[in-house]
């Protein structure tokens, strides 16, 4: 004969409805526990950031060599327009920095220097590169947001 122990019994649950449908529940044993998760979950949900992810501990360098792989596959230009870029930025900043704690102003001034080496137009392309492989990163799940969309090149803001 097999004895399992009996179950703790559920004081509470907490279901949410996600903005884009999806649902999610959770049960606690303490209804305490429940209001937290349940008021912590409705103020992400009212500040639209529901659903974003928790960024994974990737260095800047590691994230570099991933993105040039793929964009050596990817881009036909790579060697001539995106590699100068990678290089320039591997330069500029410390490859052992975490690519979740890249802030805008830290490529705004990596901009800022760029500007007194070449023309404005080459730094706003660079911007775009830098644009390109943030996004690339989020989608890869190695980041969460991407600094360049809150720095300003000639014509404005670069938002998504």
């Amino acid at each position: 004969m097999i004895v399992t122990p009996a179950a703790p019994a559920v004081a509470a649950s907490c279901i949410l409805k996600h903005p884009n449908g999806v649902l999610s529940s959770d049960s606690f044993r303490r209804e305490r526990e429940a209001l937290r998760l349940w008021s912590t979950e409705q103020a992400k949900i009212e500040n639209g950031t529901w659903h974003e992810q928790a960024p994974k501990i990737v260095a800047l360098g590691v994230a570099f060599e991933q993105y040039r792989e793929y964009s050596k596959v990817q881009n036909r230009s790579h060697n001539t327009y995106i590699e100068p870029v990678l290089k320039m930025c591997e330069r500029e900043l410390d490859p052992k920095h975490l690519l979740a704690r890249v802030k805008p102003e830290l490529i705004d001034a990596v901009r800022q220097r760029r500007v007194k080496e070449v023309e404005h137009t080459t730094a706003d392309k660079d911007l775009g590169v830098l644009k390109a492989f943030f996004n690339w990163c989020i989608n890869w799940g190695m980041g969460a947001t991407n600094p360049v969309c809150k720095v300003m090149n000639r014509t404005g803001f670069l938002g998504e």
